[in-house]
């Protein structure tokens, strides 16, 4: 419950810096009660996501309140608490993805500096994904999960599809998991 507290702190202190107090609350209940943190606090064997999600969440955090506030050691400090989350598992890449998306649209630092941190941030997250395939990680004999690096073919053919599903879920708000479930057939 602890690791659970973490994020949704980290979430609500992130968003309250860039959007206003009542968004940033919106915001924390969202995630907090958002099917990934349901299953990660009530099952057991989800408890890495957690204490990864903790560490990217606070890491993210400090990176980008370290960039508004124009401190360059503790961003780093933030970048380095994002790689140390990767140790609790590989959803925690998805940090780096939010460091990419806020030099590109959000900074307005200079192009120089923000190039800097796009460079430690795509570095770090190319070598890791490398390392990861290299030695083997990953899922293996599953038809739901599709490794992209090892089963590119079946995972760009599933692509739209799935991408229809979350795109279903975001707008429609119908459960993107339904797509999982095998075709509907007569009993009789």
């Amino acid at each position: 419950l602890l690791w659970f507290l973490v994020v949704c702190g980290a979430v609500y202190v992130l968003a309250a810096r860039l959007l206003d107090p009542r968004t940033a609350s919106l915001a924390c209940l969202a995630h907090g009660v958002s099917s990934f943190s349901c299953s990660a606090v009530s099952c057991i064997a989800a408890r890495h996501a957690l204490v990864s999600t903790a560490l990217a969440a606070v890491g993210l955090a400090v990176y980008v309140l370290a960039r508004l506030d124009d401190r360059t050691r503790r961003a780093r400090g933030g970048l380095g608490l994002l790689a140390l989350a990767t140790l609790g598992g590989e959803g925690a890449l998805g940090g780096f993805g939010f460091v990419v998306a806020y030099e590109l649209l959000m900074s307005r630092d200079p192009w120089r500096a923000r190039l800097a941190f796009l460079a430690a941030a795509s570095a770090f997250s190319v070598g890791f994904v490398l390392f990861y395939a290299r030695a083997g990680y990953g899922v293996a004999g599953s038809a739901v999960h599709l490794d992209p690096l090892h089963r590119p073919v079946e995972f760009l053919t599933a692509l739209p599809g799935r991408l229809t599903a979350l795109f279903a879920e975001v707008a429609l708000g119908l459960p993107a998991d339904l797509w999982q479930l095998p075709p509907l057939r007569p009993v009789l």
